[in-house]
């Protein structure tokens, strides 16, 4: 657990460092261009990768806490090797890889929606509450499992890829367009706008991400502060959930998630029906069928 959590610290180190921001952001709008345009076929060989990279960074964190007089690059040749047997092992029994994953997006699910509550009311938290919190980790990770199962996990993939990829571009774009702003590259009157990259020093991409994802997030985009936002008395998280810069990336998130999945599936059609009709090689016969014989007179 200690490795986990020293990750999970190192990960948001990363993303939080300005100078990673122009990196960070590239990598994600390029993978969620690629789940906009086609999520199934890559969407193993990106589970598989960041599964690698979990290894390797496990191991290699490991190695150096055992092995102190090892050095930074034999812990990385150890570490590797792992990475590349796991995820080997990974690639060859892909069924429990797929329960594994349905078992994390639900905790982390779980974990949103205890969120969400405690923002919406404060008397449910862990201390408070813990029968309510078993019953939504237990509920959430066993439909995650179950939705993983291989009946249900391609339909999972054709809602997934869409919408985890939609996401991943707008929280980009989002971000671009303010450091933009904000930096003063686009020309034009912003009038009495305010925008805004939050409290992290430089513009965050992460930020535009929570904005998305989160109700709980502090307010970053082009709209932070404008007196378009609503500002109902006595309602602070109605305020916050209704904020403009969350509400357009949203907006926009749900228009470009609906053009995906309604690509995708023209897409998946066609290839089903190229494949019936063996019009991509798979469906001829290795023997080729006898010509009809001409009619003899």
């Amino acid at each position: 657990m200690d490795v986990v959590q020293r990750l999970y610290s190192k990960a948001l180190e990363f993303i939080h460092n300005p100078g990673n921001q122009i990196a960070a952001s590239i990598i994600a709008i390029a993978l969620g261009s690629v789940m906009l345009c086609n999520g199934e076929l890559v969407f193993q060989w990106v589970v598989l990768f960041i599964f690698g990279s979990f290894v390797f960074s496990t191991c290699l964190i490991s190695a150096q806490a055992f092995f102190p007089d090892w050095g930074l690059m034999w812990c990385q040749v150890l570490g590797l090797e792992v990475a590349v047997l796991a995820t080997a092992f990974a690639y060859l029994a892909w069924y429990p890889v797929t329960l594994l994953l349905g078992a994390v997006v639900g905790a982390w699910s779980a974990q949103q929606v205890l969120g969400e509550l405690v923002s919406f009311n404060a008397d449910y938290t862990d201390a408070k509450q813990p029968a309510i919190c078993v019953v939504v980790w237990t509920l959430l990770v066993a439909l995650g499992t179950w939705l993983m199962h291989s009946e249900h996990f391609t339909k999972l993939i054709r809602i997934l890829s869409p919408a985890f990829g939609s996401a991943l571009f707008v929280s980009t774009m989002s971000y671009g367009v303010t450091f933009l702003t904000v930096e003063g590259a686009l020309k034009g009157d912003v009038g009495s706008l305010t925008p805004s990259c939050g409290a992290d020093p430089g513009c965050s991409w992460i930020s535009f991400w929570n904005l998305l994802t989160s109700n709980r997030s502090e307010d970053v985009g082009l709209f932070v502060g404008a007196s378009y936002n609503p500002d109902i008395e006595g309602a602070p998280f109605a305020n916050q959930f209704l904020c403009l810069d969350r509400l357009f990336e949203r907006f926009w998130w749900l228009v470009l998630f609906f053009i995906s999945y309604k690509v995708q599936g023209k897409l998946r059609r066609s290839r089903e029906a190229k494949v019936a009709a063996g019009q991509d090689g798979l469906g001829e016969p290795l023997v080729p069928k006898p010509k009809d014989e001409l009619p003899t007179k």
